[in-house]
């Protein structure tokens, strides 16, 4: 085994440790980022009722309670409407209103 001096085996082992830290440092960033996004795709609230409630409450505006209300009906058949941040979608993983 080769004798390293004892500044040099610091100067190595206060490196690893600095890097280490910093490591340290981005897993944390990405565990919050991993966080960040699972929360994105659960909704809020969810609110079910028929299109025109969904309307007259703001949930949609009106042609997107044109394209809904072709799509599941305006009065009878209630649908669910998902709150994911500031948008209504009915999507459950918070996808694009469809």
């Amino acid at each position: 085994m080769r004798f390293v001096p004892a500044t040099r085996r610091a100067w190595r082992y206060g490196i690893l440790a600095s890097c280490i830290s910093a490591l340290a440092g981005i897993a944390a960033g990405v565990q919050a980022e991993a966080q960040t996004a699972r929360a994105a795709t659960q909704p809020q609230e969810a609110v079910t009722g028929p299109m025109t409630l969904h309307y007259f409450e703001g949930r949609v505006t009106l042609p997107q309670f044109l394209q809904l209300g072709l799509e599941y009906g305006r009065w009878r058949p209630t649908t669910t409407l998902y709150l994911c941040g500031s948008t209504w979608t009915n999507s459950p993983t918070c996808g694009p209103l469809h």
